[in-house]
């Protein structure tokens, strides 16, 4: 099922019908929003969704249950991504190989991102050729991040931000209860190893 929203005003009330419309399309897998206005704190839901497509301008993005994603229009979002300072990534497989590029892809194009959050899902790992696409990119105005992990730890991503946000004030990172002690031990050596833009960044360790 395909689902092409076009040239449609949007204010806070038109955004949650839009959010319930996709949410009741439980076969969407393909979708393209082209809308005018700002939205603040717009989520798409839609767990078999595999394409997207946003021409718009918000202020804050949520993806929640979209496990399936495979393409998303980043050279289509552009300068569209301008004003977006609030990121949340929900029930994101970061274990698949295409997520950590695709993610990247959206930091490149949100360079006034100021607050970013991401919660990893638990499923399993995904086949599929992985893209080596590491950093090269600064996210100048990004001041606190927050980590959620189900499973195994994201290593290499927060390397990458650790690396390219020198306004960084806290980064937060809550690893799964099934984590020993152990575990957790030898996240935070491997944290303390990376390199910091930011010399006054703080690194909060949950249980």
């Amino acid at each position: 099922m395909d689902l092409h929203i076009s040239s449609v005003p949007v204010g806070a009330l038109e955004a949650q019908m839009l959010e319930k419309l996709i949410s009741l399309c439980s076969r969407l897998q393909k979708l393209t929003l082209c809308i005018l206005g700002k939205m603040i704190n717009f989520t798409i839901c839609a767990p078999e969704l595999q394409d997207l497509v946003v021409k718009d301008i918000m202020s804050s993005l949520s993806l929640k249950a979209t496990g399936n994603i495979k393409t998303i229009g980043v050279d289509a979002l552009g300068e569209d991504l301008e004003s977006l300072q609030t990121l949340k990534l929900l029930e994101v497989p970061l274990n698949c190989n295409y997520a950590v590029p695709f993610i990247l892809c959206l930091f490149r194009s949100s360079p006034h991102l100021q607050r970013l959050c991401i919660n990893a899902s638990s499923f399993e790992k995904c086949s599929g050729k992985s893209v080596q696409n590491k950093g090269n990119f600064t996210l100048p105005c990004l001041k606190y991040v927050e980590f959620a992990f189900k499973a195994s730890v994201e290593l290499e991503l927060i390397k990458i931000l650790l690396a390219s946000c020198p306004a960084l004030e806290v980064m937060t990172i809550v690893l799964s209860e099934t984590f020993t002690a152990e575990n957790k031990l030898e996240v935070a050596k491997e944290l303390m190893q990376y390199d910091r833009a930011s010399p006054n960044v703080e690194i909060i360790l949950k249980p």
